[in-house]
Parts: C-alpha cells; sequence; structure tokens
C-alpha cells in the first residue's frame, strides 16, 4: 500500500504491468496508459500488435499524435496497417502520414478498402509506402495508381490479395482491347517485381482470362486462390505458377451448369480437353497437394495430375454425376464433399467405384438434414445409410 499523503510514490508494480498486457483489449490498455507513466511507455507495443485501422482524415490525425512520441519509437512496434473505405480525403493528411512512414521499418501487412482512391490523394504517400522495407502481405485493388505504386516497391512480398477486381467497367474487354496501361493490371503483372518471394496469390472476380504473359513466372507461388473469376483458365496460371501445391476455384461457370448441366458440358468440353492436353504436355500442376472449390471448376480446369485431397463445400447431385470422369486423373486419397440440396439421392457405392477412386483413403460425406422425431427410421434415410456402410465395405 501506498503513503496516500506521497502519491508520486503509488505504482503499479512492473511485473502485473507486463503479465496483463497480453490478455488486455486495447481501449482497456489505452486507458491504463493515461493513468500510469509506466503502462504510457510500455503498452504501446500490445496495443499495436493488433491493426492499426485508419478511417478519415480526423482519425489518421490522432494516429499521428499517439505515434508522434518517443523518437518515433512506437512506429517499431507496428504490424499492419488498414486504409478503410475512403479514409484519407485530403492531400495534406497524406503528406502528413507519408513523412512519418519511413520509420515504420516492421510493417509487414497493408490493407486497402479502395486503395486507387487512397493513393491518388498525393503522389507523396505510393511513394512512402512503396519504400517500406518490410512488407509481405498485401491487399489491394488493380488500377492505374496501384500499379505505379507496385512498379517501385521493394518489398519482399509473401502474399498478395487482389480484391473488388471487376469494379472497373475496362475489366469487361478482352485484353488486347483494353488501353496499354490496363494491360499491366492483370494479377501476374501487377506483382512481378515480387516474383522471387511471393508464395500466395488470391484474386477475387478477376475476369480477364491471362494472369500474366508466360515470361512472368512465379516460381515459388504454392497457393493460389481464385474466386469469382470468369473461367478457371489453368493453362495460363499454370505457365505462371507452375509450382502450385495448393489450389482454390469458384468460377461465374457453376450457376450456368447447374441450370442446364447439358448445355454447359457440350459448350465447354473442346476447350477442356484442349487445356488438359496442354497441361499433360507441358507437364504442369502433375501433383497438387490440395483443392478446395466446386467440382465443375475442377472439370474445367483440365488439370492432368494427381490431387492428394479434394474438398468441395458446395455440391450438387447433377454436378457430382454429370461430370465425366471427374476424379479420374485426380486419383483423390482424401475426399470431402459437402452435398445438397438432396443428399439422400448420392449412390455412395457407385462413387466409390468411379474410375480413379482406388487409392481413396478417406471420405468424409456432410449431409445437411432436418430429422424429426421418427425419421431416423423412415426407409429412405435407412437405405440411404446402409448404403454407405455396404459401400465402404
Amino acid at each position: 500500500m501506498c503513503d496516500m499523503e506521497d502519491l508520486s510514490q503509488c505504482r503499479l508494480n512492473y511485473d502485473i504491468l507486463t503479465l496483463v498486457a497480453p490478455y488486455t483489449s486495447s481501449p482497456t490498455l489505452s486507458t491504463l496508459m493515461r493513468t500510469c507513466r509506466d503502462a504510457y511507455d510500455r503498452y504501446p507495443r500490445y496495443i499495436l500488435k493488433d491493426t492499426a485501422h485508419l478511417r478519415d482524415d480526423e482519425n489518421v490525425r490522432r494516429f499521428l499524435q499517439f505515434m508522434h512520441v518517443a523518437d518515433f519509437r512506437r512506429w517499431l512496434y507496428l504490424r499492419s496497417l488498414h486504409f478503410t473505405f475512403r479514409a484519407i480525403r485530403h492531400p495534406q493528411t497524406a503528406q502528413r502520414l507519408a513523412r512519418v512512414l519511413v520509420h515504420a521499418t516492421h510493417l509487414e501487412r497493408l490493407t486497402f478498402d479502395d486503395s486507387e482512391f487512397i493513393l491518388a490523394v498525393d503522389p507523396a504517400l505510393p511513394r512512402a509506402l512503396a519504400a517500406l522495407p518490410s512488407v509481405k502481405h498485401v491487399q489491394l485493388q488493380p488500377g492505374a495508381e496501384t500499379q505505379r505504386m507496385l512498379k517501385h516497391i521493394v518489398w519482399s512480398l509473401e502474399a498478395a490479395e487482389l480484391w473488388k477486381c471487376a469494379y472497373d467497367p475496362n475489366f469487361d474487354l478482352d485484353l488486347d482491347a483494353r488501353p496499354h496501361e490496363e494491360r499491366d493490371w492483370t494479377p501476374g503483372l501487377l506483382f512481378k517485381n515480387a516474383r522471387k518471394t511471393l508464395t500466395s496469390i488470391a484474386t477475387e472476380y478477376w475476369w480477364a482470362e491471362d494472369p500474366a504473359p508466360p515470361s512472368v513466372l512465379y516460381p515459388h507461388v504454392s497457393l493460389l486462390t481464385m474466386n469469382g473469376v470468369k473461367y478457371p483458365n489453368a493453362v495460363a496460371w499454370s505457365a505462371a505458377c507452375p509450382n502450385v501445391k495448393r489450389l482454390s476455384i469458384y468460377s461465374d461457370r457453376n450457376e450456368d451448369f447447374r441450370r442446364n448441366p447439358t448445355l454447359e458440358l457440350l459448350y465447354h468440353e473442346r476447350r477442356r480437353n484442349a487445356d488438359f492436353a496442354k497441361q499433360l504436355t507441358a507437364k504442369r500442376w502433375m501433383h497438387l497437394d490440395h483443392y478446395s472449390g466446386s467440382l465443375w471448376d475442377l472439370y474445367l480446369s483440365g488439370i492432368a495430375g494427381q490431387i492428394t485431397t479434394i474438398k468441395s463445400e458446395r455440391v450438387y447431385v447433377q454436378e457430382l454425376f454429370r461430370i465425366p470422369g471427374l476424379f479420374e486423373r485426380a486419383r483423390p486419397r482424401h475426399l470431402e464433399l459437402h452435398v445438397c440440396p438432396d443428399p439422400i439421392a448420392v449412390d455412395v457405392p457407385s462413387l466409390l467405384n468411379w474410375a480413379g477412386m482406388d487409392e481413396l483413403e478417406t471420405l468424409t460425406l456432410v449431409v445437411p438434414m432436418e430429422l424429426q422425431e421418427d425419421d431416423a427410421s423412415s426407409p429412405v434415410f435407412e437405405k440411404f445409410m446402409t448404403d454407405i456402410v455396404d459401400g465402404l465395405c
């Protein structure tokens, strides 16, 4: 207990300050910083382990005020910075932030909700961001401002996420029909300065089909995610990223297939078979560790090699049984299927006897059902469970 007549001697024990900090929320830590000198000096490192979210010009001003102490030492603790939608609108704010970013030498993650708007506010900001030495993860959107910044990055980038690609109307155009500058907005060209270090690429709604010219290779990319793409152009992607081991695809073609599977099979069969032949000849993606996504996209990709684990979380019965030779080349060892909307219609014994299923070690079949009290004894459900057991025996 401290003597109330000598408040200058009232101090929280240093061990207590250190022990509680990792388990305390940032608002609570901020409150403690205003009441204890030791906490004021030591707690910023714990607050800044969470992502710093910049929401508007006033928020940026307060953030800079918080960081502008102790010879900019707090910038050494900053690991992740998130620019929310329209976070910076005034050039003066962008310039103030750009001047001090040189101290953010340990910043590893940059996230933009609208990178084109933020980077266009003042040219000083993209220059300062590109010069950061430790950025390893980035999430942004394609466009002229983003492209100009990425041309000058010194980052040892490991993971790149390219989101909201279809927001620009020019992304409906064929690659050759775009202005010359916009041809450089493809995922492969945007990150070419990081091709020696990049290990993961993710795209969302990238409607153009060519990810990169053949001369741009990403030899270390092992994880590739394509969500909402126009078509799973595995030929171009396997040329740009030949060493992918984990692949995830969900394209816009899935809804068309479910509406009219026969027509879609006829429409895409020639291209799919040609893509399969190209990849088999080039011997690309001859062994993947993991595939997640739709089975229709797996078929369209024309992947010629084995896939150890296949996981599909939205499998429709017509998708499962209308696609020819679905697992013949993949030869999965682990298969997880989330079947809807009529899982009881799945013929499990037939599925297990398909070509390519002879190496299967584990089958996980997730079937959503709402069973009433007496449904477990119904003949349909009993037959479904019996077929599963018989197929596994």
